[in-house]
């Protein structure tokens, strides 16, 4: 058993030289607002270091067949364990598994397999980064296009050189070019065409008919037009490529819904509007975006005056404010920073306090290798109730609430989330220290149920969530009706949190 890491350059690099420039492997800021909070590796690049970490050059060039799934993506900097089985290779992180590869292999090596690509030289010519066929970048199609879209043929180049380079870093020089071309393909077809920016790949399928004596950066390729499963977001291509190798694909990827930014109209259902916390000011932390805005809403719905904190400019936000004339100030701060947030909060007497803002959630099993990254969350998670708590402790008035928000994950924690659910239980422990030390304030937990935000804006994101509107109005309806000040946290569990 071996370990598989691949570096933050390695991405960049396979980037470059395959020609998916994808923002979810490249751009930090993209990625930070997607559900994993950084850019992730190509599943190609991580098949193709698995692929020679578990074989070697002579075994690979006999696979003809090749199937690669993606269960979780492969983070930069984490070490992953790589597991050979009798017909292919299995990449975990723990006991999480995150890729199989399965080959079938000829009976004997081809008589003209292709052979490595030539070593860079010092000065040796290279190709720049492959652009896209009509230029660019990646390409935004929702179901509605990729439902539209007719055959696709085009040339694609591979920097040949350049991935063999990178390839010898991670000791994968033994993949030949008739499988890292179509891998790098398959890649750039998804990740840049279709479906394109707002696609993840899950599934290849590689079929070679044919191999060439010489390694080819151009590739001439064919894909058919995209199978659309509208209820799921399934994209099915496959494609015909012809370069170093003769070879037939099925690329099998999900469309990334787009999160709709919260309204007010959404809490409405919940709780109409009125102006019952007129001349009230409320702070919510990671009030910009998912529930945090939605609490925004429901709270300046209900004639609040909100101070909406969140670390980059809700511009979302902002509008809905606009539109609705809503009392929302936003705020932008780092809610780690208990001195910022004292400057930002200067001169204000606050009513509540929503402390809303978290880490992205990762899948991060109990594992040697997940520990820094483990404790990493749950002292951020931590730090983004502490720092508000700190800033704006002397700052509440007497019967002020304080809302915590934790998650159902505290009471039926996921396998894959241990870090998660011990950082939600930390702030409850915080919620309830609170509440025994400032007696007259309303200490309020929520946990509520499964939602669809960025944050969790996965491949089945949507499928049974309950709208971030409808946990919102929840919460700020008991916050009008529930019980007063008791000295204990009051918790609101997902059944109260789901919808009247």
């Amino acid at each position: 058993m071996t370990g598989l890491r691949v570096s933050v350059g390695d991405v960049v690099d396979f980037g470059a030289a395959s020609g998916d420039r994808n923002p979810l492997h490249l751009d930090r800021e993209f990625a930070l607002r997607s559900a994993y909070g950084r850019p992730v590796a190509h599943g190609a690049l991580a098949t193709i270091v698995a692929l020679g970490l578990a074989a070697d050059r002579e075994e690979l060039a006999r696979v003809v067949e090749l199937s690669v799934d993606f269960d979780q993506p492969v983070l930069p900097g984490l070490t992953y364990r790589v597991r050979r089985s009798p017909r292919g290779v299995e990449v975990r992180l723990g006991e999480l598994r995150v890729l199989t590869a399965r080959w079938t292999l000829a009976d004997r090596a081809a008589d003209t397999a292709p052979a490595a690509p030539a070593a860079r030289g010092a000065g040796a010519d290279r190709p720049g980064p492959p652009p896209l066929p009509d230029g660019g970048g990646p390409r935004v199609l929702g179901l509605a296009e990729l439902a539209g879209l007719v055959d696709e043929s085009y040339a694609y180049r591979v920097d040949s050189a350049a991935l063999a380079e990178l390839l010898s870093r991670g000791a994968a020089a033994g993949v030949p070019d008739a499988l890292t071309g179509p891998l790098a393909w398959a890649s750039f077809h998804t990740g840049m065409r279709t479906p394109g920016r707002d696609g993840l790949l899950v599934g290849i399928r590689l079929r070679l008919t044919g191999a060439r004596e010489r390694p080819a950066e151009v590739w001439s390729c064919r894909a058919e037009p995209p199978l659309v499963h509208r209820r799921t977001g399934m994209v099915t291509v496959h494609a015909e490529l012809d370069g170093a190798a003769s070879a037939t694909l099925t690329l099998v990827s999900l469309l990334r819904r787009q999160v709709a930014a919260p309204t007010l109209v959404e809490t409405l259902g919940t709780l109409p509007r009125s102006n019952a916390l007129a001349g009230r000011t409320v702070a919510v932390i990671g009030g910009g975006r998912g529930l945090g805005a939605a609490l925004s809403c429901s709270l300046a719905g209900q004639g609040a005056r909100v101070l909406a904190v969140s670390s980059t400019p809700a511009t979302a936000l902002t509008r809905e404010a606009s539109a609705e004339r809503l009392p929302i100030e936003p705020l932008t701060c780092d809610a780690r920073d208990p001195e910022a947030l004292t400057t930002a909060f200067s001169g204000v007497a606050l009513d509540g306090l929503v402390l809303a803002a978290a880490p992205r959630i990762l899948s991060l099993p109990v594992a040697a290798a997940t520990v820094p990254e483990c404790v990493d969350h749950v002292a951020d998670a931590a730090r983004l109730v502490l720092a508000p708590l700190a800033a704006a402790h002397e700052l509440l008035a007497e019967r002020a609430f304080v809302v915590f928000v934790s998650s159902s994950a505290v009471l039926e924690p996921p396998a894959a989330w241990p870090h998660y659910a011990a950082a939600k239980a930390a702030i409850e422990g915080l919620a309830g220290h609170l509440a025994r030390h400032r007696p007259g304030l309303r200490v309020v937990v929520a946990r509520p149920p499964r939602m669809w935000t960025e944050m969790t804006n996965g491949p089945a994101g949507a499928a049974g969530a309950t709208p971030v509107g409808v946990v919102a109005g929840a919460v700020v309806r008991h916050l009008l009706s529930g019980p007063a000040a008791s000295g204990r946290p009051d918790v609101l569990g997902p059944d109260a949190l789901s919808g009247p």
